[in-house]
């Protein structure tokens, strides 16, 4: 990456940080205030008025930005009245300011103690005790523009250099009375009846004049600050030496003597800084450009050198393996065939890097989208940009086959021909042609391949049942080693502290729960036929198969362990189980289940607390499982059994239904039996690891083995699948 590049990107980054910070207040010091008591008739007292010197245009220095902050004052909204609150507090209301002053290089506003309640009273009696209150603002960056470092920029007639924000656009929310002021320079004058007289400003001292040339006297090295230091004072003592000539020469003339004059930080010569920095960058493109130049100079030798290295290798792996000579002599065709791609890319004028292009025009990205647009996958749009949709619409009208999406790739990465039957086994090297040090494939066919495979494996994924994310809780683990996780249990009620303060000491218990994460795995392939017969279908339907084959892989693991544990989890013993003629799903079975549950306890023989929210059932269940849960009324029919019309159970249980429930092939089957479950997320009564949390399976795509023909795809997937809490819910046995 190129010193530009660099550069460029890090100026980015920071400037997404800008736009991310924008919008939240920032809260910052202003320089002063003071007070003016209005005139009244007698008998009467008017509220005080204040101006407040807000802020004179400098830099700020507030948490969350890593340099300064600059509020450029021409882009300034202030909507009066402003409030004028006591440390920033919405609640505490001093006044209000309805009149707003901005030059364009300073702010400040006038106002009223309008506030009626201690914030009020407390400023005004501190002040008329001499206490100097500081000011500071409140103000909304809505636009930051990031300066470099280094980088000059000029706002509120001063100029400064990066790095530095500057709020371009904001908005004046309020501005506070403070105690303390972080720098120590803002003020409060006073006065009983009238504003004094400003007096004119002293010399700024050695750090106002570092500040003023927008500098950070923090962020200066010692030799820096003993430079600057001398520069100051020779500049003080200039200017005294030329004030006492001055006064020489008025008295010399009977002129009254001159005002002391004012020393002020040097101006920036922005033109020349501008000039160096031009100059500069021309220095490093023309040296970059010559090292370019070498590196293309040298790229024939060592690829050739490659070639030759390439060759030997595949001699040594011919006599260690003991090939026939007939696929040695097939393995030196492709390694040749790869290595003449290699001298092509070579060959060709260097240009920009504009690595997502090719030949004819057509990118990676388009080409991903024709293909998910063929294999109509739901809602291509969330998987590809609107460009590249359209772009595909236009190249490729009435869908891409996978002849063509070959020949487009074998094109861009610098196969001369046109057509897949024009040449069928050159076509088909340049476009599965590898990345080779020293080069790189225009549009690299597997990794589109695998992209688009992974959508198509997840499409595939969650086509099958999703019962059991409802039911079970998850967890990451990061290896294949058996992981136990505790749920604790114990004397853990609160007890009377006596008066000495001493806390008794509780017990703990514990109850272990384990599981293990185990791959799974399955490859298939897009063979010669698939491609000879021009069938894109097999993109989309070998990672489909792949993705539903590892759905249906995940629901046999976990209904076989969730089924075959009821007997485990859920028994009379433990209070979680009821069986008989009156425990069909009905409002009565479902109250008794309810009850159930409530009434459960822990080891401690204390009510554990949790809630039933789920109500799992079988497919033959499910409709009056979702009467259950949404009708207002249910009226019975028989004259066996009467029910209330009301149904009290309306929105109490979500229904989840799946048809592993009633499935045979499963020990612990039932189509009948139903469980009252907790949200796993408070308790589960079962738990599904995955490695590293990848909860959907992995596809993985390569060149197929030499002895055949096509593209190889593999999926696997890291799960466990296993029992955990009895306490996390009730089964009926529904007959």
């Amino acid at each position: 990456m190129s010193i530009h590049s660099k550069r460029h990107r890090k100026a980015r980054l920071i400037q997404a940080k800008a736009d991310a910070l924008k919008g939240e207040m920032i809260r910052a010091d202003g320089d002063g205030v003071e007070w003016v008591q209005a005139e009244a008739a007698e008998g009467q007292t008017k509220p005080k008025k204040y101006t407040i010197k807000a802020y004179s245009g400098g830099i700020l220095r507030v948490s969350r930005y890593e340099a300064g902050i600059v509020v450029d004052l021409a882009g300034m909204v202030a909507n009066t009245p402003v409030p004028n609150l006591l440390d920033h507090d919405a609640t505490a209301i001093v006044g209000h300011a309805d009149e707003v002053n901005n030059s364009g290089s300073s702010l400040s506003v006038s106002g009223v103690v309008s506030g009626v309640g201690d914030a009020a009273d407390k400023v005004t009696a501190m002040a008329a005790n001499g206490f100097p209150w500081r000011a500071s603002v409140g103000v909304v960056p809505l636009e930051l523009e990031w300066v470099g470092e280094g980088v000059i920029a000029k706002a509120n007639g001063k100029t400064f250099k990066g790095p530095v924000y500057i709020a371009r656009k904001s908005e004046l929310k309020e501005v506070s009375f403070v105690a303390v002021a972080a720098d120590g320079r803002t003020s409060v004058k006073v006065a009983a009846t009238a504003a004094q007289p400003v007096q004119e400003k002293e010399n700024m001292n050695f750090e106002q004049w570092i500040e003023a040339m927008g500098l950070v006297m923090s962020e200066l090295r010692d030799d820096q600050k003993a430079k600057l230091q001398a520069k100051y004072d020779a500049e003080i003592k200039a200017a005294a030496d030329n004030h006492a000539q001055e006064i020489v020469a008025a008295a010399a003339k009977n002129d009254p003597p001159p005002a002391p004059p004012k020393v002020e930080a040097p101006k920036f010569d922005l033109d020349g800084v501008l000039l160096a920095c031009a100059t500069h960058d021309t220095a490093i493109e023309a040296s970059a450009a010559k090292y370019i130049d070498k590196i293309a100079a040298d790229k024939m030798a060592k690829i050739q050198v490659a070639g030759r290295s390439a060759s030997l290798e595949l001699k040594a792996k011919a006599l260690k393996e003991k090939w026939a000579p007939a696929r040695l002599e097939a393995e030196q065709i492709r390694a040749a065939a790869m290595f003449e791609a290699e001298l092509m890319r070579a060959e060709r004028p260097q240009g920009p890097a504009i690595h997502a292009s090719s030949r004819d025009g057509i990118s990676g990205d388009v080409l991903s989208a024709a293909i998910l647009a063929s294999g109509r996958i739901a809602k291509p749009e969330d998987h590809c940009s609107e460009a590249s949709l359209e772009a595909a619409h236009k190249q490729f009208p009435r869908g891409i086959g996978l002849q063509e999406l070959i020949v487009a790739a074998a094109r861009a990465n610098g196969w001369s021909g046109y057509s897949f039957k024009q040449d069928a086994s050159a076509c088909m090297r340049f476009a599965f042609a590898p990345i080779q040090a020293g080069g790189f494939s225009t549009v690299a066919i597997t990794g589109i391949l695998s992209n688009v495979s992974n959508k198509f494996l997840l499409e595939g994924f969650n086509f099958t049942e999703q019962a059991w994310r409802q039911i079970a809780s998850i967890r990451p683990v990061n290896d294949f080693k058996t992981c136990t996780s505790y749920r604790m249990t114990g004397a853990t009620t609160y007890k009377l502290v006596p008066p000495s303060g001493e806390i008794p000491h509780g017990t703990l218990g514990e109850e272990s729960y384990t599981n293990k994460a185990d791959t799974y795995g399955l490859m298939l392939a897009i063979n010669r036929t698939d491609i000879i017969n021009d069938d894109l279908g097999a993109i989309s339907a070998v990672p489909r198969n792949l993705g539903t084959g590892a759905g249906r892989t995940l629901n046999h693991i976990f209904w076989t362990v969730y089924l075959g544990a009821q007997g485990t989890l859920f028994t009379g013993a433990r209070a979680n189980y009821f069986s008989g003629a009156s425990t069909a799903l009905s409002i009565a079975s479902l109250g008794t289940a309810e009850q159930m549950f409530m009434d459960l306890k822990d080891a401690d023989s204390q009510p554990i607390g949790h809630t039933p929210a789920i109500l799992l059932t079988p497919t033959g269940l499910s409709a009056t499982a979702a009467s259950l849960f949404s009708s207002t009324e249910i009226r019975d029919t028989t004259t066996s059994t009467k029910y209330p019309v009301d149904n009290p159970h309306k929105g109490k249980f979500r229904p989840v239904v799946s048809r592993y429930m009633g499935n045979s092939s499963y020990t612990g089957y039932s189509a009948t039996a139903w469980n009252l479950l907790a949200d796993p997320r408070e308790v589960s009564t079962v738990e599904v690891c995955f490695l590293n949390g990848q909860q959907s399976p992995t596809i993985e795509q390569a060149d197929a083995d030499f002895d055949t023909l096509g593209v190889q795809m593999r999926g696997y997937f890291d799960i466990g699948v296993n029992y955990q809490d009895y306490r996390g819910g009730v089964r009926s046995a529904g007959a």
